[in-house]
């Protein structure tokens, strides 16, 4: 669950977005409603109950929209206190992905489905906060690029390969190799050190 940034964004959980609410997401973001946003995007993340096709394809969309909409937004302003709530609210969106148990190593005929479900979720939720950490950048603030970075989660990759004489209609027609891929948290460790080197 999403919480809302302090004093910026009054009625934590969205008390001023009633259940009959009929506004899309976006248009609680354009306004700037994060409290009604906060409260949307719980309400999804509820009802998903624990669906990874409704975690994946309903709630992680709604949930980097969101963050990334409260980043925008927390970066012209010049409150601590936010900054730090938004932190959490990062947490809380971290907290409620990817909460399954990697498989690392080659397996001949067998995908990891747990792996999988890490790869699918964990890459655009760091896509997502590599795109606040160039955005705090261009708006020249390394330090709060520096706190996003430090919430990337570790994710997995996997090189598929059919195997010979095989017509790739079946799982076990391929081999599957999954490792471990930081590339995303370099790519933002890159974006941080660049600005730095500028200045």
């Amino acid at each position: 669950m999403i919480v809302c940034l302090g004093s910026l964004f009054e009625n934590c959980g969205g008390s001023n977005n009633s259940d009959s609410d009929k506004r899309s997401l976006t248009e609680m973001l354009d306004e700037n409603d994060f409290a009604g946003a906060n409260k949307y995007v719980a309400n999804i993340f509820n009802s998903t109950g624990g669906s990874i096709h409704d975690i994946e394809n309903k709630y992680l969309p709604a949930a980097i929209q969101t963050l990334k909409a409260e980043a925008s937004y927390l970066m012209d302003q010049d409150d601590q206190d936010a900054e730090t709530l938004f932190m959490l609210c990062i947490n809380d969106v971290s907290g409620n992905i990817a909460n399954y148990q990697p498989s690392t190593g080659f397996f001949d005929g067998e995908d990891q489905f747990d792996t999988d479900c890490i790869i699918e979720e964990v890459t655009p939720y760091n896509a997502c906060l590599i795109s606040i950490i160039r955005e705090a950048i261009i708006k020249n603030k390394p330090d709060f690029a520096k706190k996003v970075l430090k919430m990337m989660k570790k994710n997995y990759k996997c090189d598929k390969k059919l195997k010979p004489g095989e017509k790739g209609r079946y799982v076990y027609d391929y081999t599957y190799n999954y490792t471990e891929d930081i590339s995303q948290i370099q790519e933002a460790k890159k974006l941080i050190s660049d600005y730095e080197a500028q200045q």
